[in-house]
């Protein structure tokens, strides 16, 4: 305690000393500096730039009262130089700038032998280093350089410091060795400079630091050194530490930190600091701010904090803190003013009867888990002022005090959570209640509300009551966000009283009428969108009053008239201005020209007609990199846009936004050449211009436009070449240039080899890769034309053929009487010509038509894929599936990713199965190994695949069918038995535990012959399989055991020959593996051709075909085998002795012809089986032969007898045909020479007889045209097992041909149909059945959209959120109610719901009527205008589409005539 008292004593003796002999210059009238010093002061201020005349005052003998200078109140010396400059950056910033010195500092100051402070803070020396000889004024102790322009590197002497500012100047480099010798210093402030390197060590040697402060630097590393070092002062007098905005600097917080405990100022925002929150922060008593934002911290949050009494602000917000925060986490944060714990994953879990002790005036918890209930606490937070809810995953009712108690808020953030409730009479200045759930009308506006955002929700109603009264006040507002609710009426004309709207934007309700001519007076107005309603009419002029708008969104609208040129003329600061699917015609006005800041226009589906002004070169922001910003700054607003990029409307937000430039002109009637000054667009990114009449040639500078990524000409009429210069467009990802009339070769380049054959289409005269057609070139190489030839070159050719053909005619005749002479040679020939035959009478030829659209199938597919791993696309020819399987890769691609030298590639299909091939690399393709893959995939010429490499060595590929090809291979049996095989095994895998994984493994020709080598796909043997040589136990279904070796997890390989034999495995086949214990698999076999006897809708082979197929596998029963079977027929348990015979002739017996003996014992004992059935349901018992798939089994039908009018004689047969009552149980008892396969009770199917099926069709055919015909249909005499057309009970046979028939016309993937025909089948019903099937393109989406559903549901877990249910739910709805049957996927999804959240959410109450007609109208008016567009698309592409065809035929023609043509 006395050396305490002591300090204080000296403390205020050095005051009482310093007060004496400081003085101002006012003060030191009487004082004389010496003229030493006041020559060096002049000299100094010659050095100084001072345009504003600072120091005018420098004149005369006494510097002591010059402006600026302290002298030594007793000996006159200059003690103090202080010229901050005086005036504020903020509100007097001319005469700051003004104001500022400059130039250089003078070495004069030397001569100040005294002075102990100077303060040149506020200037500006443009960058100067600072000098050295600073740190040679030995009595400096106050030094303040901020943000004076200062740069370099920071000096290596800078004296005996006690008070260092260096602040927000550009300085750079590491912080030097100079401030390791200030051993007296307090306070160091490094703010805002360019230092870099990690913070020495050293620095924690400063002991006597109170303020310390380094933020908005470059630092980096670790900070563990510096804070140990600082720690271990004894005792600590730091204060203030600031190390915010550094970015890179890294590690965890040591414990040390608490050693600390002088600190009241903890500022480590944004940063990288990782790992928990130290515990020991709690030991900080006498901190008030806290601020650890923007880092990685992860773990909980410390229950220590809880103890910081004085703490007033902490800030936590941008980390990945979780866990649960409770009432100790506040237990004495009494003092705690500004608590902000945002985009964490935190949880405030509280009792509702919680009253905290601290009352909050800044509350942010967004992101952080509060609900489901909403948090009662609130309610005692009287002195709060902003509160930030959003997404806080709270779904509950506004409680009632809330309206009342956020009256007292500034700002309030509801959004992204599920509230539900009435939106209040009054609400605070900026409000954000974007929460899909508040509903009624709009509440009414006060003067002093300037944010409203109430987007996303069922806000229904007009806004004349919300905007138009009272009249008489001057509102504030600067943003409204309206858009995507369920107003309608028309827009209000009263927006003169709303003069500071900045943003606007009515987006997706439903609006109609014009734009009201009062929205000139918004004069203020940056961001306009009215995108998605009805307004109609022309664009007001007084909408050009509106000079500052940057972005103006009046797409999906009835706009009418022409473009109004004065958009170009006043309003000079667009950015964006979208006109799309509107009713705009005539020429585009050529004052748009004048848009310098346009960097996207689309006036897509218009009528616009014209030429493009040749005059778009001087919209220079397309042209140049310019810094303009879509809209000023706007607290919480994003603007977006919808663009037409790649195929689809994507919205882009504002930072996206402002780096995109593009042009869309597409589906008008622009004529005219496209103008070469369009090429002066450097910038430009997408430039969209198909459908239309556009003429001439494509700009020969193309090539220019490097930045381009969407280039579209399609469907113009553009004639010559295409330039060699589009070449250099390496940023091209999307090319179009389709029905032209286009000629010449397809310049070639490193980009341009990423295209398929779909982006010439329709160019006759193109030719070169990628298209088939080759181009004719000269003996110099170059591309030639065809054209007659001279007679000169005639005769020489004819000349030519004269002087071979003879000598050709002896050779061949020489070499056929040679094989007619000499025997050996003859047989020699003919054996090798018979073994190296290729027949070529199966091959699959694809049609131009169907390739193109397997490429743009497998194109629209591929950019659905992971971008992160390389992808090409290849159509498939006939060498690629026949004859020497080749697979040539794109020669780019195996250079930037593939190996140089040969390897073992494995290709991986859809079915996670593996196929190990062999690429050659100086050949650039796939040899070894292909062959297997391409037969065993059925591929065809004009298939498209796509390769995803997915690792060095490895392939994903994935297979879009030509339309062609998959008719063809629709026919082919092969396929319907492996997809109905399939099908059952994995309705096995599902019924199987899921606690033990399992996979499906489709038997293929090496896994069943050969080398008897099985692939285990990576997936499962990644995760759960050793990587080494093991063992493991096979068991089949009779629980018999088999040893197989697992080849360093990937393959099974010995003894897996022993278990494919014992088992009869053939290829089609299908086994079900499940991984019952470690190395113990349970296998279940599901036989290819049992299968297709499960499934009547597919028919047998014939018997040719069927015959190939099981020829080297064939087994036949014997008469005893037959006969045991039959013996086993009442029970269904005993296994039979193996009684198959060896292989023989197809229709053999061992004795010749093979007859049935009706008196053999399998015959009795099966007709005993069936006498001891029920009388009343007849039965019959047949024997299978190898033509009914497989020997040795019995089948025995029992058929419910069908209640009839007696047609029959009751006997249950009709026609001579079986006929069965509709789910009629049927009992199918099958045996195997083995034993007992199965034996299951299902629903009877009817014996289909072709009259039967073609009246299906026919009917279905007639109620797709007469829905009410077909539902009466349906409604037939009972009994007609034909009548319900659309029944629940639907065969295979008419939902395939359902969905064929819808497909014909469909740009939907393969396997999109492919699910949709099996959600068919799961429902035995057609799911479309109420739709519009003339509208394809509303066919393909609502086809599209269900599948993508079906399979979200599928893969639906626990963690999935009860957003994502309501947001499929609703998705469901509006299908079902455009004609879709997904009540069914609807049931799913609630019980599902139900399962996930605990119980079922409620539904959702009922929308106003009139909100409901309105938007169905709206949907009505916009379908029917979408419609009379597509009409007229259609009629212009079947104008093209017969040209094709007459020019098609004609070349075909020619072509026969020129084959013909003798040699």
């Amino acid at each position: 305690m006395v050396r305490n008292f002591k300090f204080l004593a000296v403390l205020l003796v050095l005051s009482f000393i310093t007060k004496i002999h400081f003085t101002s210059s006012d003060e030191g009238a009487n004082m004389f500096c010496s003229t030493r010093e006041k020559h060096a002061l002049l000299t100094f201020k010659q050095g100084l730039t001072d345009p504003s005349h600072r120091l005018s005052s420098w004149v005369g003998d006494n510097c002591c009262t010059w402006e600026g200078v302290g002298c030594d109140n007793m000996t006159g010396s200059v003690v103090r130089l202080d010229l901050i400059n005086p005036y504020d950056t903020y509100n007097e910033y001319r005469a700051y700038k003004m104001a500022q010195l400059g130039g250089e500092i003078n070495p004069s100051l030397l001569e100040l032998k005294h002075l102990k402070s100077l303060d040149l803070s506020w200037n500006d020396f443009n960058g100067t280093s600072i000098p050295d000889f600073l740190g040679s004024l030995k009595s400096l102790q106050y030094l303040n350089l901020s943000y004076a322009g200062f740069g370099g590197k920071l000096p290596h002497q800078l004296g005996n410091l006690e008070h260092l500012d260096l602040s927000a100047n550009i300085f750079h480099g590491t912080i030097s060795a100079a401030i390791d010798n200030l051993t007296s210093v307090t306070s160091l402030n490094l703010d805002s400079n360019n230092l870099e390197g990690e913070i020495p060590n050293f620095l924690g040697n400063l002991c006597r630091l109170v303020d310390l402060e380094l933020s908005n630097n470059n630092f980096n590393g670790d900070i563990t050194g510096f804070l140990t070092s600082l720690s271990l002062c004894v005792p600590s007098s730091l204060q203030s530490l600031r190390l915010e905005g550094n970015k890179f600097l890294s590690g965890s917080l040591p414990l040390q930190l608490g050693n600390l405990k002088t600190l009241n100022y903890l500022d480590l925002t944004g940063n990288s600091f990782s790992g928990p929150i130290p515990v020991s922060l709690g030991g900080l008593r006498s901190v008030r701010v806290i601020g650890l934002a923007n880092n990685n911290f992860n773990g909980s949050l410390p229950e220590s904090l809880g103890n910081l009494s004085n703490l007033q602000d902490l800030r936590i917000y941008n980390n990945s803190l979780e866990g649960v925060i409770g009432e100790a986490h506040f237990a004495n944060l009494t003092r705690l003013q500004y608590l902000d714990l945002s985009t964490n994953s935190l949880a405030l879990n509280v009792c509702s009867t919680w009253i905290p002790k601290f009352q909050l005036k800044y509350l942010y918890l967004s992101s952080c888990k509060l609900g489901p209930q909403f948090p009662a606490w609130l309610r005692t937070q009287n002195s709060l002022s902003d509160l930030d809810l959003s997404n806080a995953s709270i779904s509950d009712n506004i409680p009632t005090w809330f309206w009342n108690f956020s009256s007292q808020l500034s700002i309030l953030d509801l959004s992204n959570n599920q509230i539900k409730g009435e939106l209040p009479n009054t609400l605070p200045d900026e409000t954000y209640l974007g929460s899909k759930n508040f509903q009624g009308l709009l509440p009414r506006l006060t003067s002093n509300v300037y944010v409203l955002d109430l987007s996303n929700n069922s806000v229904s109603g007009n806004m004349s009551l919300f905007l138009c009264n009272p009249l008489n006040e001057t509102y504030q507002l600067i943003t409204l966000d309206l858009s995507n609710n369920l107003l309608v009426g028309e827009i209000p004309n009263c927006w003169m009283h709303l003069t500071s709207l900045m943003v606007v934007n009515l987006d997706n309700n439903n609006l109609y009428g014009n734009i009201p001519s009062s929205m000139g007076s918004l004069i203020a107005l940056s961001s306009f969108h009215v995108r998605n309603n009805s307004i109609s009419g022309e664009l007001p002029s007084s909408l050009q009053n509106c000079t500052r708008l940057r972005t103006m969104e009046l797409g999906d609208n009835e706009l009418s008239g022409s473009i109004p040129a004065w958009i170009g003329k006043n309003l000079l600061n667009l950015s964006a201005l979208a006109l799309r699917s509107n009713k705009f015609k005539g020429k585009i006005p050529g004052e748009l020209c004048n848009l310098t800041s346009l960097q996207t226009l689309d006036a897509a589906h218009n009528n616009l007609s014209g030429a493009i002004p040749r005059c778009f070169s001087n919209l220079s922001a397309m042209a140049t990199k310019k810094d303009t910003s879509f809209v000023v700054y706007i607290p919480r607003f994003d603007e977006k846009i919808l663009l037409g990029s790649k195929g689809l409307l994507l919205e882009y937000k504002s930072i996206p936004l402002e780096l995109v430039t593009s042009m869309d002109l597409s589906y008008n009637s622009l004529s005219g050449e496209i103008p070469q000054e369009i090429t002066s667009l450097l910038r430009l990114q997408y430039l969209l211009l198909s459908n239309n009449h556009l003429t001439g040639e494509i700009p020969e500078k193309i090539g220019d436009m490097v930045l381009l990524e969407n280039l579209n000409l399609s469907k113009n009429q553009l004639t010559g070449v295409i330039p060699q210069s589009i070449s250099r467009c390496y940023s091209l990802n999307q090319l179009n240039l389709s029905y032209n009339n286009l000629s010449g070769e397809i310049p070639t380049g490193s980009q341009l080899q990423t295209f398929t054959e779909s982006s010439y289409l329709g160019n006759d005269a193109l030719c070169g890769t990628p298209l088939l057609k080759k181009c004719k070139r000269n003996d110099f190489g170059e591309t030639t034309h065809t054209k007659a030839q001279d007679s000169d070159e005639y005769d020489m050719m004819e000349q030519f053929y004269v002087a071979v053909a003879p000598g050709f005619v002896v050779g061949l005749a020489g070499f056929c009487a040679a094989l007619v002479f000499i025997d050996k040679w003859r047989v020699t020939y003919g054996k090798g010509r018979c073994s190296k035959h290729r027949d070529l009478s199966n091959r699959v030829y694809a049609s131009p038509q169907a390739r193109a659209s397997a490429i743009e199938k497998a194109e629209a597919l591929e950019s659905t894929l992971e971008e992160e791993f390389p992808t090409f696309i290849k159509p498939m020819l006939q060498s690629h599936t026949t004859g020497g399987f080749w697979l040539g890769l794109p020669v780019d691609f195996c250079k930037k990713y593939l190996p140089r030298k040969d390897e073992t590639i494995t290709l991986i299909d859809e079915d996670m199965d593996e196929s190990p091939t062999n690429y050659l690399a100086l050949k650039r393709g796939l040899s070894a190994g292909w062959r297997g893959f391409a037969i065993a995939h059925n591929l065809v010429d004009g298939d498209a695949l796509i390769f995803q490499l997915v690792e060095t060595r490895k392939f994903k590929v994935v297979a879009n069918l030509a339309e062609s090809s998959t008719s063809e291979r629709a026919l082919t049996d092969n396929d319907k038995i492996k997809k109905c095989a399939r099908e059952r095994a994995e309705e096995v895998q599902r019924m199987l535990d899921l606690k033990q994984p399992s996979f499906v493994k489709c038997m293929v020709r090496s896994h069943v012959s050969g080398r008897f080598w099985m692939s285990i796909p990576s997936e499962f043997r990644n995760s759960n399989l050793p990587k080494n040589d093991v063992m493991v136990t096979l068991v089949d279904e009779n629980e018999k055991t088999w040893i197989v070796q697992s080849y360093v997890g990937k393959a099974f390989s010995a003894g897996w020959r022993l278990f494919s034999i014992d088992h009869n495995l053939v290829e089609g086949d299908f086994l079900v593996f499940q991984l019952v214990k470690p190395a113990i698999f349970k296998v279940y076999i599901i036989r290819a051709y049992n299968s297709l006897r499960a499934d009547p809708s597919i028919g047998l082979q014939s018997s040719e075909a069927h015959e190939k197929r099981l020829s080297p596998r064939v087994l036949y029963a014997s008469a005893e085998g037959r006969s045991y079977a039959t013996d086993k027929a009442e029970v269904a348990a005993d296994h039979s002795e193996n009684a198959r015979t060896k292989p023989r002739t197809l229709g053999q017996s061992k004795g010749g012809q093979r007859k049935l003996d009706l008196n053999s014992s399998s015959f009795v004992k099966a007709k005993e089986v069936q006498s001891k059935l029920d009388p009343d349901y007849p039965s019959f018992v047949k024997c299978m032969h190898p033509s009914n798939v497989s020997a040795g089994f019995w089948l025995v039908y029992i058929i419910k007898k069908e209640h009839s009018s007696g047609d029959d004689g009751g006997s249950g047969l009709r026609n001579s045909s079986v006929q069965t009552q509709q789910n009629a149980p049927c009992k199918i008892i099958k045996r195997g020479i083995k034993g007992v396969q199965t034996q299951q009770s299902a629903p009877c199917k009817e014996i289909k007889t072709p009259e039967k099926t073609e009246r299906k069709r026919r009917k279905f055919l007639f109620s797709t045209n007469s829905r009410e015909e077909g539902e009466n249909n349906s409604k037939n005499v009972e009994g007609d097992a034909d009548s319900d057309v659309f029944g629940g009970d639907l065969d295979r046979e008419t939902i395939l041909f359902a969905v064929n028939r819808l497909k014909q016309n469909s740009n939907l993937p393969a396997h999109m149909w492919t699910k949709y025909y099996a959600l068919c089948r799961s429902q035995k019903d057609i799911l479309h059945k109420d739709l519009p099937e003339e509208n394809h393109e509303l066919v393909d989406g609502l086809i599209s959209e269900t599948v993508v559903i079906a399979g979200h549901i599928k893969f639906c877990k626990l963690r999935t959120s009860n957003d994502e249910f309501e947001a499929w739910d609703k998705s469901l709805k509006g299908l079902k109610q455009l004609g879709m049957d997904v009540q069914f996927l609807r049931a799913k999804l609630k019980r599902l719901q139900k399962l996930v959240c605990g119980s079922e959410q409620e539904t959702e109450e009922q929308r106003e009527a009139l909100a409901q007609h309105a938007r169905i109208e709206g949907e009505i008016k916009t379908l029917e205008a979408k419609l009379v567009d597509l009409k007229e698309a259609f009629k212009r592409s079947n104008v093209v589409v017969d040209k094709l065809r007459k020019n098609a035929k004609s070349r075909e023609q020619e072509l026969e005539k020129e084959v013909d043509v003798p040699w």
